[in-house]
């Protein structure tokens, strides 16, 4: 397989292109920030897509940084452990914080 920058990009793209949830999100979100009074909306979508890249790029560099960073550290099973039984706990909390603020007397 090729692996290359441009191979793996192009990959990347299409999947994040072809993703419904992606289109339905980029089509309610993007118009409501174009204003419809002025001639130049591809420039505001333009700009809009830019600015979204950046941020999901960078978003991604950091997520893909910390990960080869941390890695390390989970690979002992006692570190494994603790991550796991704390991100555990953490969702039984939110749970119960959830359904302690639904409750209605």
């Amino acid at each position: 397989s090729d692996d290359s920058i441009s191979s793996l990009f192009s990959k990347g793209f299409l999947v994040g292109i072809s993703n419904p949830k992606d289109i339905l999100f980029f089509a309610a979100l993007l118009p409501s920030f174009i204003d419809n009074g002025t001639s130049s909306q591809i420039a505001q979508y333009l700009a809009l897509t830019g600015t979204w890249f950046v941020v999901d790029v960078s978003g991604m560099f950091l997520y893909a940084s910390l990960g080869s960073k941390i890695s390390p550290w989970f690979e002992k099973s006692k570190n494994l452990k603790i991550f796991e039984r704390s991100t555990g706990s953490f969702f039984i909390l939110m749970g119960g914080v959830l359904i302690a603020s639904t409750y209605k007397e």
